[in-house]
């Protein structure tokens, strides 16, 4: 039996090792790992102005020509998750709609993470506009939906100043441009004060998926539009964090119950900002926005409906939202209302993309192998998934590693790759630290496969990631076979 030992400094952990007394094997010999020590690099990456901009479109045009810039600091292991959740949202908040231009926007959500390979996917799909009325939660006792989508008070309910008649939504909407919207059926006169009567539509960052129905308090009204009517007349009203504000240039038009000519009423989460809009038909085409809040990016907003007043004096139909896309809900696929005055329909059709790094150490340290995604031409699909080449590691910290002989045939295959590869041991894996330090306690011999005798002075090995990528590596690392 022979004992060799290797080592080297080469940062992609290539022993290379050449010996000035030549090493016999015999025929039919066999080899197995002893040990191995190594220590992966730390890897970091420091964003500042030379490699802070990430290019991308997701439609034909220089409209959808966008970028981003990424705020400067240093990410590793510790803070890598950080940078993920930076690019999420900041490519959320530049889909940016605007109405009847960037019509492609409408139900996108974007999502920087690593997948199950431990490699990072950069990815957005489109959520499907729809009702969802059987999602909606609401007590039947105070709610009721005709089966025309005239969503309402249940008739039998006497004038009320609660939340009560409340309709939540337990998912919440697309992240990148996502919205909750009506249209009114029917604004009448009920006594009582403005903020006592007509509906409230809009979004809450309270998660309302468990939220009870009779727990739904005016403050978890982040942002919404009251449309009311009293004595004095009809009035708009903004909601924010449950405070009411009149809102006087504007005011309701409802021609007659259930006419198309009736408002449409929408709060949207667009480039970042909510925008509280009103579509009129003395106005159309396009919104009249009566207010925008600036959000606090990738905060999960949920739907929410609530009625006051006279049951008989406030409904409304063509409810729409767009849940997010990476919820559990199955998608609808309904068009809103197609007035002229109308709010606009999303798209989902195909259409060219691209996405680029401003420069090659962010594309490398994220995984990517080049710069542009693709590197020529465009994609032509209407949502897309960029993955990265290569395993993202900040400290090469994976749950296995490959030792690879390259001078040395072994009889060992490997399922991946479904043919016959040099491997001599698979390593189970580092710790957190990425240092590497491993002895099996039972050795394998494996079959060199060789039918004759070798002389060598030169033996070649590597340490690679299961992908076969390279092991990025620092210091001296030590590699010991056994030759039997």
């Amino acid at each position: 039996m022979k004992l060799i030992r290797l080592t080297t400094t080469n940062p992609n952990a290539i022993f290379d090792v050449d010996f000035s007394d030549q090493i016999l094997i015999p025929a039919d010999s066999k080899i197995a790992l002893q040990n191995l020590s190594i220590e992966a690099e730390d890897r970091s990456i420091e964003i500042d102005a030379s490699n802070s901009q990430i290019n991308f479109q997701i439609g034909t045009g220089s409209v959808y020509e966008t970028s981003i810039t990424l705020d400067s600091g240093t990410f590793d292991k510790t803070n890598y998750t950080a940078l993920l959740t930076e690019i999420t949202n900041k490519l959320n908040i530049a889909a940016e709609y605007v109405f009847n231009q960037t019509s492609r926007y409408l139900g996108v959500e974007w999502k920087a993470s690593t997948n199950q390979e431990n490699k990072v996917s950069i990815q957005y799909l489109r959520g499907s506009n729809g009702e969802y009325r059987d999602d909606w939660r609401a007590d039947a006792t105070y709610v009721e939906a005709t089966g025309g989508g005239i969503w309402s008070q249940e008739s039998s309910q006497p004038n009320r100043t609660d939340n009560l008649a409340c309709i939540l939504f337990p998912y919440n909407i697309s992240m990148g441009c996502g919205y909750n919207r009506c249209q009114i059926y029917n604004l009448s006169q009920t006594s009582g004060g403005y903020v006592n009567n007509g509906f409230i539509i809009g979004l809450s960052t309270t998660d309302l998926h468990d939220t009870p129905i009779d727990s739904f308090t005016d403050a978890m009204m982040t942002y919404g539009i009251h449309a009311t009517q009293n004595a004095g007349g009809k009035k708009y009203q903004t909601v924010v964090d449950g405070v009411f504000t009149p809102y006087g240039p504007i005011l309701p038009s409802v021609t007659s119950p259930g006419s198309p000519l009736n408002d449409y009423i929408e709060v949207i989460l667009t480039g970042g900002d909510i925008q509280f809009n009103v579509f009129q038909n003395a106005t159309a085409p396009g919104p009249t926005t009566i207010n925008t809040e600036t959000h606090t990016p990738g905060v999960k907003l949920y739907p929410f409906i609530v009625f006051r007043g006279n049951s008989n004096d406030a409904s409304i139909d063509t409810v729409e939202t767009i849940p997010s896309p990476f919820s559990n809900i199955p998608g609808e696929d309904k068009k809103g209302g197609t007035e002229l005055h109308s709010p606009e329909n999303p798209t989902g059709s195909s259409d060219d993309n691209f996405l680029e790094f401003e420069s090659i150490s962010l594309a490398n340290f994220l995984g990517y192998s080049n710069q542009r995604q693709p590197q020529l031409g465009f994609i032509f699909q209407s949502t897309v998934e960029y993955l990265a080449n290569n395993a993202f590691n900040t400290a090469m910290v994976a749950d296995a590693f490959l030792i690879e002989m390259l001078n040395l045939s072994l009889d060992s295959y490997d399922g991946l790759k479904g043919q016959r590869k040099n491997i001599l041991s698979v390593v189970p894996a580092s710790d957190k630290d990425g240092v590497l330090l491993y002895e099996p306690s039972t050795l394998f011999f494996i079959d060199l496969d060789n039918k004759e005798g070798i002389n060598l002075r030169n033996i070649k090995a590597r340490v690679v990631n299961t992908d076969y990528s390279p092991f990025k590596m620092k210091g001296t690392a030590t590699l010991t076979i056994l030759v039997s």
